[in-house]
């Protein structure tokens, strides 16, 4: 393998942005392989949108460095680092066609008229709107907007794709069918990096060969996304990729050799959840329950089994959406049962169970300084 294709196709060193006194990165590092989809995961404000536009030029950091393919391009203009780049708001030219807005990318870099044309099919017909060469945008839908943004991007043939949150302005039916076709996208681009900014944890889950989990100007976690998703490191990732319920616990018994299996009591109770770390006994721990993870317990004996008080019921068409309350501590968990499940009384006290398999300990939530 050429040093160059093993080479980060983009990376991130210590990398700062700061505005007046607020600090939108700090000391980011961050390194996407050749052929890999990332995605940058995190509420607003977080730092993921900055992080995109560090990389693609717009923003000048204050301290750090970016290297494409090794090359350290921080202090290079935005036109000569040949990434693609997709915003959320399209950005096409209104009174420009679509073939005009694809094509204007490509102005200045010497092509023919054949050239550019060949150019601009080709990046039309791999987001499949070959034939609305001669439509302007306001005649397209947003999603066929997306497809030209997208298409505009790729026509420069760039070895790096940045995408910040180019689904957030299509509907939910819309959405869908657009996550599809990034999918095929990513299919047909085996060799291009790219870089998907989102808050939207699905989409994440079904883009993304890794996930940067991101709170507060700082990474705060990053993985393989299935990984990330049934081993989260800390209590954060655990809630905002997949909304885990995190629930105090303390340490009472812990063996390597049991795989894994840590002994904690939660409300006076005893329970067994995996650990994917070394937990020290007396050690004060989270433990991480999806809402999809709870199951009706006929009474409360039995292995991780705890009382609960109902206290709300939501209908949302294929499940209940249950908010309860332990009945020791008063914790509020969120609990998706089936809509095939008859629901519980408000108010009613109920017994739950989590498999040992479903949970998962996460070291106890430190504040973000």
């Amino acid at each position: 393998m050429s040093q160059e294709l093993s080479l980060a196709a983009v990376e991130l060193r210590g990398v700062t942005v700061r505005y007046r006194d607020t600090v939108a990165l700090s000391g980011l590092n961050l390194s996407v392989a050749r052929g890999r989809t990332v995605a940058l995961l995190g509420p607003s404000g977080s730092g993921k949108s900055t992080a995109l536009k560090v990389i693609a030029g717009f923003e000048q950091p204050a301290a750090g460095q970016v290297l494409l393919a090794g090359k350290d391009v921080t202090a290079l203009a935005p036109a000569k680092r040949g990434v693609g780049v997709v915003v959320q708001s399209y950005a096409l030219f209104p009174h420009l066609s679509i073939q005009q807005n694809v094509a204007f990318g490509l102005k200045g870099r010497g092509l023919s008229r054949q050239q550019l044309r060949e150019r601009v099919a080709e990046a039309l017909a791999v987001v499949h709107m070959e034939k609305y060469t001669k439509r302007y945008p306001a005649e397209l839908s947003g999603g066929q907007q997306q497809r030209i943004a997208i298409a505009r991007a790729l026509a420069i043939k760039p070895p790096v794709l940045l995408l910040d949150e180019p689904l957030s302005a299509l509907d939910a039916q819309l959405r869908q069918q657009m996550l599809a076709e990034l999918q095929e996208l990513r299919r047909e681009l085996p060799d291009t990096a790219m870089i998907y900014v989102t808050h939207d944890q699905q989409e994440a889950l079904a883009l993304a060969d890794d996930i940067a989990v991101m709170r507060e100007a700082r990474l705060v976690d990053m993985d393989v996304t299935e990984r990330l998703y049934h081993q989260p490191p800390s209590g954060f990732t655990a809630s905002f990729l997949g909304g885990a319920n995190l629930l105090s616990a303390v340490v009472e018994s812990f063996k390597p050799t049991d795989d894994g299996v840590c002994t904690v009591r939660i409300a006076g109770r005893q329970f067994r959840f995996r650990a994917p770390f070394e937990a020290a006994i007396g050690e004060r721990v989270s433990v991480a329950i999806r809402p999809y993870a709870c199951q009706l317990a006929e009474s409360i004996e039995g292995e991780n089994v705890f009382p609960v008080i109902v206290h709300s019921v939501q209908w949302r068409g294929a499940s209940y959406r249950l908010i309860v309350r332990l009945t020791e501590t008063a914790e509020q968990l969120s609990v998706d049962l089936p809509a095939t499940v008859l629901p519980p009384e408000v108010a009613s006290t109920i017994s739950l169970r989590v498999r040992r398999e479903d949970a998962v300990l996460v070291p106890a939530e430190v504040a973000v300084r």
